[in-house]
């Protein structure tokens, strides 16, 4: 876990899937909560290639209305992303 950034939709949409890779990596990623809310409403526009299929939340300071979300999406991607088989190996 690296340094918090906070980042808007525009941001996120112009990373490739290696630079969203290394950006989850190095940093601890947070949102507002009506980046999340559009997220999930983007999402509900796609319904067959995308999907949440894990949501967990948790309020971690009642105090200052901080919310955990870890949201674990499955979906259709590109051949291209998916790797290859090299043989069944014993």
């Amino acid at each position: 876990m690296g340094p918090i950034a906070l980042f808007d939709k525009s941001f996120l949409q112009s990373l490739n899937v290696d630079e969203a890779v290394l950006f989850d990596h190095f940093f601890l990623p947070v949102i507002s909560p009506l980046f999340f809310v559009e997220t999930l409403a983007d999402l509900s526009r796609e319904p067959d290639l995308l999907a949440p299929s894990e949501v967990i939340m948790n309020a971690q300071d009642q105090k200052n209305k901080i919310l955990s979300v870890r949201m674990i999406l499955s979906g259709v991607v590109p051949r291209k992303l998916v790797p290859e088989k090299k043989g069944y190996g014993l």
